[in-house]
């Protein structure tokens, strides 16, 4: 799967790769502000207690990650409740996590 990928990618025009690595990049933006959306709800309600004592351990068993993933995602996602206005530059794409962290 990743082979055909990448043979794909070999046969693109630089042009093309340019592109689809932007295009690549917006979608992870939007992607991890959509995250700390949903990862900020499930902790304010509690919604992980059904089946976890944690919030981290929730994140873990059903995102399958570790501790530092963990931190990260509950930290962006307080933040991003705190000032939305972050939260809308990150869906936007006009910044990344790591600025926002």
């Amino acid at each position: 799967m990743f082979e055909a990928f990448l043979e794909e990618c070999v046969g693109e025009p630089d042009a093309a790769l340019d592109e689809r690595l932007r295009t690549n990049e917006l979608e992870l933006r939007r992607l991890a502000a959509e995250r700390a959306a949903l990862v900020g709800v499930i902790e304010a309600r509690g919604a992980f207690r059904e089946c976890h004592r944690s919030m981290q351990a929730f994140l873990r068993a059903t995102v399958n990650t570790g501790p530092g993933s963990v931190k990260r995602d509950r930290k962006l996602a307080k933040l991003l409740t705190e000032f939305p206005q972050v939260g809308d530059a990150l869906l936007a794409g006009q910044i990344t996590v790591e600025p926002a962290l």
